[in-house]
């Protein structure tokens, strides 16, 4: 009996999602997508349109399963101020010699692709909304809890944060040297204020 075909498509969409992940939407040829997904280009272009399509469907699929599993565990639980300390840790703390960085699909889109896209580049900006909003509600919960100074305002912080993740994604396929990396992250948390210390956001 064949599997229901939103297991399929799971499975044939994280594959291309892997594969444009470390190659790029431009270098990934559709001999690759048959080669990773095992269908041919007729059926892939027949459930997902071409390959702009099954490249906003794969960013779709990796902000579903990455980006959201991420914020779940880092941003919505327990101390928000150690969360988010541990989502920026985490962006590069896999890095070593067996593993290559592979920085952000969004970030690693919108360098690519620019605006030349619309509607790949709607998809990567809603991703990256995704992450601010998790960060400022992150921020909103530690000023409820006492953790930030009252007069901390979340959504500019959160903003804050936000950008300078962006550039850290950046950095660890530019300079992936993990001394670097965590020298340049801890002077980002640096910047996180806390009811004990004045707050200059």
């Amino acid at each position: 009996m064949p599997r229901p075909r939103e297991f399929r498509d799971n499975d044939v969409l994280n594959r291309a999602m892997l594969l444009f992940w470390q190659q790029g939407f431009h270098a990934t040829g559709i001999k690759q997508l048959e080669s990773v997904t095992g269908l041919r280009t007729s059926s892939l272009y027949n459930r997902f349109g071409d390959k702009e399509g099954l490249y906003e469907a794969a960013l779709e699929h990796y902000v579903e399963t990455v980006v959201a599993r991420r914020i779940e565990r880092y941003l919505r639980h327990g101390d928000p101020l150690e969360g988010i300390r541990g989502f920026f840790r985490s962006t590069w703390d896999y890095i070593d010699d067996d593993h290559a960085p592979m920085a952000c699909l969004l970030t690693n889109s919108a360098l690519e692709l620019g605006n030349r896209y619309p509607a790949l580049r709607r998809r990567i900006d809603a991703g990256m909304q995704q992450v601010e909003q998790a960060l400022v509600g992150a921020l909103e919960r530690a000023r409820t809890s006492g953790s930030l100074p009252a007069g901390t305002e979340p959504a500019r912080l959160g903003r804050r944060l936000a950008m300078a993740l962006q550039g850290l994604l950046i950095s660890t396929r530019a300079r992936p040297e993990r001394r670097w990396l965590r020298e340049t992250t801890e002077a980002i948390l640096a910047e996180l204020p806390s009811a004990g210390k004045e707050n200059t956001p």
